[in-house]
């Protein structure tokens, strides 16, 4: 089964029902993670099983416009400054283009 790391479990967020994950983007993540829509996921966090999810969509967004609703569920922060300092750790800016997946229960 495919898998999908995390190393924090921002705003407790893998313990809802569905949850997103903004990652950086590139054509070879996007064609990977959209062959594994509707299919399940290990969800790995610190490198360890922690739950299976399926892969319910991928969308393509340039940074700086993606919902400030959903910025702030995904880490849960509400402070732009604070998502920011989050984000910009794994070399996402405002004019970067990530992909925003969302996972769900299988």
């Amino acid at each position: 089964m495919p898998s999908i790391k995390f190393m924090h479990n921002w705003n407790n967020k893998l313990d809802c029902d569905y949850f997103t994950t903004i990652r950086g983007y590139s054509l070879e993540k996007h064609k990977y993670y959209c062959s594994l829509i509707e299919k399940p996921l290990e969800v790995l966090l610190k490198n360890q099983h922690y739950k299976n999810a399926l892969l319910k969509n991928v969308y393509v967004e340039v940074y700086q416009n993606i919902n400030p609703i959903v910025l702030t569920m995904d880490v849960g922060y509400d402070e732009i400054s604070k998502q920011a300092d989050i984000f910009g750790k794994f070399g996402i800016k405002d004019d970067s283009l990530v992909l925003i997946l969302l996972l769900g229960k299988e």
